[in-house]
């Protein structure tokens, strides 16, 4: 049986019509949802992607955070199918 200060990672990936999804899970402490409403911020790393993303395929929202204090955190980037 797991402690429960084990930090789990999991990372989901899955194809369908509208692209490649990413999912990447943790069971870690969350982000205060203060906090939340600043991420992706400048020089942060999921800034970057965003940015990226954004830049490459041109549709906001391929990018996002969803996270509750004390569960976890869910990090979700689509990447378009290009036809």
């Amino acid at each position: 049986k797991e402690s429960p200060d084990v930090l789990v990672i999991s990372i989901d990936i899955k194809e369908n019509d509208q692209g490649i999804h990413c999912r990447i899970t943790d069971n870690g402490t969350g982000i205060e949802p203060n906090q939340l409403k600043k991420i992706p911020s400048s020089g942060h790393a999921l800034a970057n992607i965003e940015e990226r993303l954004l830049i490459n395929y041109k549709k906001p929202d391929l990018l996002t955070i969803k996270s509750k204090f004390s569960q976890g955190t869910t990090v979700s980037i689509l990447l378009p199918v290009r036809i």
